[in-house]
């Protein structure tokens, strides 16, 4: 029954292919093989998803990847969390272009599958599964970066590049295997990447490299992707009349691989149609010889039962004619019998009658009612949808401006602050809801480079509204006031909160406000005795509950709580706003070394609910993990960060904004 349903399927038949499919599961489950049991939900999902029933066909790849775990069979579980990623990416490509957080959240399933995928594969040493695992991981950044707005420029680019990293990882995987169809896969995707980058000398690289290897092994489908990655690069060097002969060559590929799935389905179908046929006369044949072998029977039957029919008339006859008087009489009080009995059932009828037409009038009037609700509903809904509409319009712009005061994620990562003094920088930042009330901010004032990370009051809108806030007072103080120590900055900037906010701390009055790490960094002045390294710099730190993590070598950092070689600064325990304490803030002088790596944040990491037992991640556990990746550039830290997040989430639900932001002098 799997091998009849597998040949239904290769023909297209999806009906007769889940019929069989059905009927080896139903054999599979008298057996109790949940191995069999597991490839018969599978193959039925793979029915599902070519037919476009996305929830049919996840409802089985679960069934499929439950059945797995309890046999621990790890191929089958990875293999079944690709396909499950496949489902929440054909249904994100699909998804309308209005429902951007819809969208987001499908691409976010669909990676956290395959990065469970690639985990499998991983563990199994499987090349060819490691290899498909980066390049569909590869292919959800490119199509995120593809329906980004174009307003994010940065975070564009930075999907691009995540996508060309999964793309060569993927490529090593297939030239380690000899994989030349998988190569020339990965040859096209990088060099349209390469083209979407404007990196174009390196895409007309790979494409070239592409169109040969295809030609190579004579892989039609891959020629005429080749050609069509070139003609959209000639497009974009502007060399029209190349793309025009490139465009051409598709063309001609496209055609011919057209031309080649019509012949195939026409002699498919010429085949169908000509064992039909035979089928129909064989029948037709059988039928004939049946019908006059029957007609032969039946002829012999009349001659026989009308001799016996003709003499057995004559005495029934006989028998009437003197029965016939009796009969009569009798007959005749029966019919009369009747005929009462057919009056009463008559006016039973009719009563019945009656008593179902008033439950029909009664059944109609409770339709109109019905009716008549079913019509509010829909209007009340239809209404509900347009506030939410309009709702969701103004957060989703709401979003973009507070976007636009933040500063540009490219300007934070490549800031060269002062002439001497490089600083990478990585910020992982991820609300909870379409706004945050986590923000960061950095600005260069004469010589000092000065970044913040800020947690405000609550999330969403009213978290945004208090970030706004922030961000403008900061602007304020530091770029048009020129305040440059650390401490006297959020001295400035609690005052300028409580003016804004009239905050006078009288009982039943809001308080809110913010938490707040700030850092500025310089280098010291040429008078300086510590000057005689150029690897040695200068910093100010002030904290508002917010504290400061510095990660360094061998360089004594004496006075502060040490984990290993992790350094955490205290922050003041008290918040940017009203509060019982109303000190001045503590000014931390600090000295760096060319290496150090500062991380700034926010709670919302370190408070996350997930993992097996659902337990917060804590702030220990934060450190170990920024120790042991410490020396990978910041934006791999970044990535271990952002992986190590989702999978600690796993189904479970983001409850704050996270914000962490490093700097690596």
């Amino acid at each position: 029954y799997n091998n009849i349903g597998g040949i239904y399927y290769y023909q297209g038949n999806y009906s007769e292919a889940l019929k069989n499919y059905f009927a080896s599961l139903k054999l599979q489950e008298e057996l109790n093989n949940k191995a069999g049991i597991a490839t018969s939900y599978n193959n039925i999902g793979l029915i599902y998803r070519n037919q476009v029933n996305y929830p049919e066909a996840l409802k089985n790849y679960f069934a499929s990847f439950k059945l797995c775990e309890e046999l621990n069979d790890k191929a089958g579980i990875s293999a079944c969390y690709n396909n499950i990623g496949i489902i929440y990416m054909e249904q994100a490509s699909k998804a309308s272009p209005d429902s951007v957080a819809y969208r987001e959240r499908l691409y976010s399933e669909a990676l956290k599958n395959y990065f469970a995928s690639l985990k499998l594969y991983e563990e199994l040493n499987d090349k060819a599964g490691i290899s498909k695992s980066y390049n569909n991981i590869g292919i959800i950044y490119k199509n995120q970066a593809s329906k980004a707005s174009p307003d994010s420029v940065a975070y564009r680019e930075q999907l691009f590049n995540m996508a060309l990293k999964n793309y060569f990882a993927s490529l090593k995987f297939r030239e380690e295997l000899n994989d030349k169809a998988g190569i020339a896969a990965s040859y096209i995707n990088l060099g349209t990447l390469q083209t979407k980058l404007h990196k174009l000398k390196e895409a007309e690289d790979y494409l070239t490299k592409a169109l040969s290897l295809s030609i190579e092994i004579g892989s039609k489908e891959h020629i005429k992707y080749s050609y069509s990655g070139l003609a959209e690069l000639d497009s974009t060097m502007g060399n029209f009349k190349m793309q025009i002969m490139h465009y051409k060559q598709y063309i001609v590929y496209r055609d011919s691989i057209d031309n080649e799935e019509t012949q195939k389905k026409t002699i498919q179908s010429q085949m169908t149609y000509d064992f039909e046929k035979k089928e129909a006369a064989t029948k037709a044949e059988q039928d004939k010889k049946d019908a006059l072998a029957e007609a032969a029977q039946k002829r012999e039957k009349i001659i026989r039962y009308s001799v016996i029919g003709g003499l057995l008339l004559m005495i029934i006859v006989a028998l009437i004619i003197l029965r016939s008087l009796r009969i009569t009489q009798k007959q005749k009080r029966i019919i009369e019998k009747q005929k009462q009995v057919v009056d009463q059932k008559n006016q039973q009828l009719n009563q019945q009658n009656e008593e179902i037409t008033a439950q029909r009038d009664e059944i109609e009037a409770q339709r109109d009612e019905i009716t008549a609700q079913r019509d509010l509903v829909t209007h009340q809904k239809a209404h509900i949808e347009e506030i939410y509409k309009e709702v969701s319009d103004s957060i989703n712009y709401a979003k973009r401006i507070q976007e636009a005061m933040l500063p540009d994620l490219a300007t934070l990562t490549k800031f060269e602050t002062l002439s001497k003094l490089d600083c990478e920088t990585f910020i992982l930042f991820r609300p909870k809801d379409v706004v945050s009330g986590d923000f960061y901010w950095s600005s260069k004032v004469n010589d000092y480079q000065i970044y913040a990370v800020a947690d405000c009051t609550g999330h969403g809108v009213p978290g945004a509204f208090m970030s706004m806030l922030g961000i403008s007072f900061l602007n304020e103080i530091v770029r048009k006031k020129e305040v440059t120590q650390a401490s006297h900055v959020l001295d400035q900037l609690r005052v300028s909160i409580i003016d804004a906010l009239k905050q006078t701390g009288e009982s039943g009055t809001q308080k809110d406000g913010m938490d707040i790490s700030l850092v500025v960094i310089s280098q010291p002045s040429k008078s300086s005795e510590l000057l005689e390294s150029s690897e040695l710099y200068q910093a100010q730190w002030a904290g508002a509950n917010n504290p400061l993590w510095l990660v360094r070598g061998n360089s004594d950092f004496p006075n502060f709580k040490n984990l290993e070689n992790l350094v955490e600064v205290k922050p003041d325990k008290m918040p940017i706003a009203i509060y019982e304490k109303m000190d001045s803030f503590t000014n931390h002088e600090i000295q760096l070394y060319s290496g150090d790596c500062i991380y700034l944040m926010s709670d919302g990491y370190q408070d996350q609910f997930g993992g097996p037992k659902f337990k917060k991640f804590l702030s220990k556990n934060l450190k170990e993990l920024i120790i042991a990746n410490c020396l990978l550039t910041m934006e791999e830290q970044k990535l271990v960060l952002e992986k190590t997040l989702i999978e600690w989430i796993g189904d479970g639900e983001q409850i704050d904004d996270i914000t962490v932001l490093g700097i690596k002098i």
